[in-house]
């Protein structure tokens, strides 16, 4: 007599759609990650963009105010150069001809 041919057990129906449930949402969640990383990212381009730009305007004001500055300075150094430079007689003059009082 021939022992009986036993057959490998195969998984039943239901573990079958566990598996296939479980492969199924592990795949959803992990394109939803995928999609919610990609408008994350985005997102901060977009704000560091923006950041930039502001960053940007900022500069360029600063430049501005800063070079206005330096052509103050540079006019009131002229000035002070320039009147060192002048003798007291012309120091007189000038003062007498703007109306100030006389030096003492």
């Amino acid at each position: 007599m021939e022992p009986p041919i036993r057959s490998k057990p195969r998984l039943s129906l239901t573990w079958k759609a566990l598996v296939l449930l479980t492969l199924l949402l592990a795949v959803t969640y992990s394109y939803l990650g995928y999609l919610g990383y990609s408008s994350l990212k985005q997102q901060n381009e977009r704000e560091r963009q923006q950041q930039m730009e502001r960053f940007a305007t900022a500069l360029d004001a600063l430049l501005e105010r800063a070079g206005d500055e330096l052509a103050r300075l540079a006019a009131s150094m002229s000035t002070v150069t320039s009147t060192r430079q002048l003798e007291s007689r012309d120091l007189d003059e000038l003062i007498a001809r703007a109306g100030l009082l006389p030096r003492g």
